[in-house]
């Protein structure tokens, strides 16, 4: 399967594009649509290079997930596949691959794997005197997996 534009554009309304190197809530240097790889700082792309960044992100994402819904036996219809892209492009496809969201799918318990995405709106932060680690929940990420969530059950 291949995310529809549906998908795609769920990406981008919860992504914007930035077409400047900044560091995200995460603090990780990002460029254009949420991409991360080879981002310097004082970078500036284009919208055709922020686009052409996001396909590319996406395919290496669709390639990953379709190879694992193939050896696991997991259905997916086209909005629970492009739900699960735009996850796994927020929160890498280890987080997606190890989560309880994906055991839910493997077990074919897509109500169960729809309850699972609202539990993902924390980031870890770090606080720079201590060194403490600690969850911090966004607003945006809330929104996020709202969409996703929705989607899925369509």
């Amino acid at each position: 399967m291949e995310i529809s534009q549906r998908g795609i554009n769920l990406i981008k309304r919860h992504e914007g594009a930035i077409l400047h190197s900044y560091l995200c809530p995460a603090n990780k240097l990002t460029v254009g649509y949420g991409h991360r790889k080879n981002v310097k700082k004082g970078m500036i792309i284009t919208e055709e290079e922020a686009e052409n960044l996001l396909k590319k992100d996406l395919k290496k994402i669709e390639d990953k997930l379709n190879y694992c819904l193939e050896h696991d036996n997991i259905n997916l219809n086209q909005n629970q596949f492009d739900a699960c892209i735009s996850f796994i492009f927020n929160l890498g496809f280890s987080a997606f691959i190890f989560s309880t969201l994906y055991e839910k799918l493997k077990a074919g318990d897509y109500a169960g794997a729809s309850a699972e995405f609202p539990k993902w709106v924390y980031i870890t932060k770090t606080d720079p005197e201590t060194g403490e680690r600690f969850k911090v929940k966004l607003k945006g990420l809330e929104q996020r997996r709202k969409s996703e969530q929705e989607l899925f059950n369509l």
